[in-house]
C-alpha cells in the first residue's frame, strides 16, 4: 500500500483507534501519544508496501503499543521497588500486613494497574515519589511545579489508588487479598 493509501486509512479510523485505546488507557494524552506512535510505525513499516490490511495493522499496532506501555510501567515499578517498599505501599493501601508471598505479588500487580490509571502528571509525581524516592521539593523542581501541587497530586494519587484497590477487592471476591480481609 502506498503512503497516500496508508494516510487515508489512518485518518478514516483515527476516531475508532482512540475509542479502542480508551479501553486500555485512561489518559487522553497517553491515547494521543499511542495514536501518533502507531502512525509513525505504520509509515516506517510500510517502506516495502507490505501492509495489506492497513486498518487491521493500525488497530493491532496501537493495542500492542498501549499494552507495552502498561507493561513497561509495571516492570519499572517491579524492578525499582525493593520488597520492603512493596510491603509498605500495600500496607498503606489497605492498612493490613502482607501475609503471603502470592498475595503480595497479586496486590502489587493490582497496585501497578492502579498507578497506570492515574492522570499523567499525578502518575509522574506518584512514581517519582514512591518508586524513585524523590523528595517533594525535588519532584517540584524536576516537573516545574510547586511543592503544594506535588502534595495535591500525591494526595489525589493515594486516594485513587486506594479506591482502585477497594474496587478490585469488591469485583473479585476470590482474590487472596479480599479473602484475607474477610478473615480478619
Amino acid at each position: 500500500m502506498d503512503k497516500q493509501g496508508l494516510d487515508k486509512a489512518f485518518f478514516s479510523i483515527q476516531a475508532a483507534l482512540r475509542r479502542s485505546l480508551g479501553k486500555v488507557l485512561s489518559s487522553s494524552q497517553d491515547i494521543d501519544d499511542v495514536v501518533q506512535e502507531t502512525y509513525l510505525r505504520a509509515v516506517a513499516s510500510n517502506t516495502s508496501k507490505s501492509i495489506k490490511d492497513p486498518a487491521g495493522y493500525l488497530f493491532r499496532t496501537s493495542r500492542n503499543i498501549a499494552l507495552n506501555q502498561k507493561a513497561r510501567l509495571y516492570h519499572q515499578l517491579e524492578v525499582s521497588l525493593p520488597v520492603e517498599e512493596v510491603d509498605e505501599l500495600t500496607v498503606l493501601i489497605d492498612d493490613r500486613p502482607v501475609e503471603r508471598d502470592v498475595d503480595r505479588k497479586q496486590r502489587f500487580a493490582e497496585l501497578c494497574l492502579a498507578v497506570s490509571e492515574l492522570p499523567i502528571q499525578c502518575r509522574r509525581v506518584f512514581v517519582l515519589r514512591k518508586v524513585y524516592g524523590y523528595s517533594q521539593a525535588e519532584i517540584a523542581k524536576e516537573l516545574g511545579i510547586s511543592v503544594s501541587t506535588v502534595e495535591s497530586h500525591m494526595a489525589t494519587g493515594m486516594h485513587r489508588v486506594r479506591q482502585w484497590m477497594k474496587r478490585v477487592g469488591e469485583r473479585n471476591p476470590n482474590t487472596l487479598s479480599h479473602m484475607s480481609e474477610k478473615q480478619q
